[in-house]
């Protein structure tokens, strides 16, 4: 069922909807604990949906179901995506913003020529993956379709991976996980850049509030302007960071029993046209989250999941999106394509960009 039917059925027939003889969909940001399972028991199972992303025969920390499953599969990795740990990606992550740069430049002086434009569609994501898995690079942001060797990666750190009896992860396994980080880690970070990308050309007054916050710690700094900033430097810039949060949004719930092998989902596109992000929720309002009481919204921040089941990668993606962001809208000035330029979406198990049309020129 496309999503966006499910929001405006929920919105005249009320929070519940069957969209299924066995799975009801809750359209209320209040459900995402319940259904994330903060505290999750051992009945309450990942439904079949997700048996169609299992790889080969082995399931991943994505496709189990069973919550112990889970559990032992995510202790294995968990450490390699530690906040502290994907620090030691950010090299990697950083030469892919900077040679992403180096080919904006190119389009920039080539557009000045008249010899062509260039349309932004922030793809940068599957590259980054692709050069911290495997330590390669492809062409996403060279222009060339290369490769090269780049070091020591997350394949490497898999093949680190003990089980309890001190016996490395299967190669189905490692094949399995790596796969997952693939889907799971490319087009979703390009997804949320390329919505970032327009909603700040879509707006000045936020593209100039970002801008001026990025070239002001830039400048305390000292940088020169060709230089990029580590992530240390900006992990804690709070506009940036509101702008990256605002870009993407039998069980006793609400009075209402479900018996026991039901299929129980929260829509989040619903969710995020709640009330509880206030009258305007279908505006793009990055200062919401750094208003009085916007602490209360992070409960129903539901970008990476939420409870034990939630985006291993979350801390990796976070620092990709946000050096590719802070480097991105310090270095260009971005506007829509044309006045009239509208996000094009298609609907799938992801919201997917299809085309995000902007003109770009250097600032600096």
């Amino acid at each position: 069922m496309p999503i966006t039917f499910d929001y405006k059925f929920a919105s005249y027939q009320g929070k519940f909807v069957r969209i299924g003889p066995n799975h009801i969909s809750i359209a209320d940001p209040n459900a995402l604990e319940r259904v994330g399972c903060i505290r999750p028991l051992e009945w309450v199972l990942k439904s079949e949906f997700y048996e169609a992303f299992r790889i080969g025969r082995q399931d991943d920390v994505f496709t189990t179901q069973k919550k112990a499953s889970h559990t032992t599969k995510r202790k294995r990795i968990a450490n390699i995506f530690s906040a502290q740990n994907v620090q030691a990606f950010e090299p990697r992550v950083r030469t892919h913003v900077e040679r992403l740069c180096a080919q904006l430049d190119l389009r920039c002086e080539q557009a000045m020529k008249g010899i062509s434009g260039f349309n932004w569609e922030a793809r940068g994501g599957q590259a980054v993956i692709n050069m911290v898995l495997n330590g390669k690079r492809n062409g996403a942001a060279e222009g060339d379709g290369g490769s090269e060797n780049r070091g020591v990666d997350l394949l490497d750190k898999l093949f680190e991976v003990k089980i309890y009896d001190g016996s490395p992860l299967s190669r189905e396994e490692i094949d399995s996980e790596a796969l997952v980080t693939i889907g799971a880690g490319s087009d979703t970070t390009s997804n949320s850049l390329s919505a970032l990308c327009y909603h700040v050309a879509s707006d000045a007054r936020i593209k100039q509030k970002l801008q001026e916050e990025l070239d002001s710690a830039f400048a305390s700094t000292q940088k020169d302007v060709n230089d990029f900033a580590s992530f240390e430097e900006i992990k804690n810039l709070p506009y940036l960071n509101a702008c990256i949060k605002e870009a993407p949004v039998a069980f006793y719930f609400a009075g209402e029993t479900f018996k026991e092998g039901s299929v129980i989902s929260v829509p989040s596109y619903t969710t995020n046209r709640s009330n509880v992000w206030g009258s305007d929720a279908e505006m793009y309002r990055p200062e919401r989250w750094l208003e009085d009481g916007s602490e209360s919204l992070n409960k129903y921040y539901f970008a990476f999941s939420t409870g034990p089941r939630a985006c291993i990668g979350r801390n990796l993606a976070h620092m990709d999106m946000m050096l590719s962001s802070a480097a991105f809208f310090r270095r260009y000035d971005v506007d829509l394509a044309t006045p009239t330029t509208k996000l094009e979406i298609k609907e799938g198990f992801v919201r997917e960009t299809v085309r995000c049309e902007v003109a770009i020129k250097r600032r600096i």
